[in-house]
């Protein structure tokens, strides 16, 4: 699986935390706490650039040509050929083998396996950006697909790297109407005849996915729930979403 295109998308929302009208006076950190904005980051699989309406595509894409015009748009980018690999780049900022992504959990080239730098899943040797958001008081949201390990011995999910909370899966991808698998079994020698069943999670506990709601609705809905929850709280928020389309299958 070799993710040639990855597309991140930015939209600044500046309204739900401006000042209350009732207040009259405030001080200076209260006037920096209302004045953070809430940023929700699109991480699209197997998308390229122009794929998106709002950057010439002939596909029609208007809600999302609605957070370009209204957001940020990166016009000048790098990703790795793999989405993990660029996943740890997005959110610590990082070269991938300086946060454990030189290989990742099915691609391991066998003379690094155990080396520094090639732990297949993000590690602790930088901080991430929801971390620091966390830390300056963002509720930090996650829904989607991980693949930065949480699944593995000595590797940490989404709540390790300071989200709030979380939603989907910790592996590359999974089947979009149901709960199995995105790959076969390869450790069973009959592995390509068996359906696995994919791990899904709802704030680090088991969840068990509904059938026959597509993948992508079924990830914005639990988000717009999380936005709501922090809407209610007056708290800013990140908000990292985390799509499989149009990843395989």
């Amino acid at each position: 699986m070799r993710n040639l295109f990855h597309l991140a998308f930015v939209a600044l929302i500046l309204t739900s935390c401006g000042q209350s009208p009732e207040k009259e006076k405030t001080t200076e950190v209260e006037k920096t706490e209302q004045k953070k904005p809430n940023i929700l980051l699109l991480v699209g699989d197997d998308t390229a650039f122009g794929d998106i309406g709002a950057f010439g595509s002939e596909v029609k894409t208007p809600n999302m040509n609605k957070l370009a015009d209204a957001g940020v748009r990166f016009t000048n980018f790098h990703v790795s050929p793999v989405c993990s690999v660029t996943r740890s780049m997005i959110l610590t900022g990082n070269n991938n083998i300086e946060v454990g992504l030189g290989a990742f959990d099915y691609s391991v080239y066998p003379p690094t396996r155990g080396k520094k730098g090639y732990e297949s899943y993000l590690t602790d040797d930088a901080v991430t950006i929801s971390e620091l958001l966390k830390d300056d008081g963002y509720d930090v949201y996650k829904v989607g697909k991980w693949h930065l390990g949480g699944d593995k011995p000595g590797s940490k999910g989404p709540l390790g790297f300071g989200f709030t909370k979380e939603f989907g899966i910790y592996s590359g991808g999974s089947n979009h109407w149901n709960n199995l698998a995105m790959t076969p079994d390869f450790a069973d020698p009959n592995g390509l005849n068996v359906k696995r069943v994919e791990e899904w999670t709802l704030n680090g506990e088991p969840y068990e996915r509904p059938e026959g709601v597509y993948s992508g609705e079924i990830y914005t809905n639990q988000m717009l729930e999380f936005m709501k929850g922090g809407a209610k709280e007056n708290k800013p928020w990140f908000a990292y979403m985390a799509f499989t389309t149009a990843h395989f299958p």
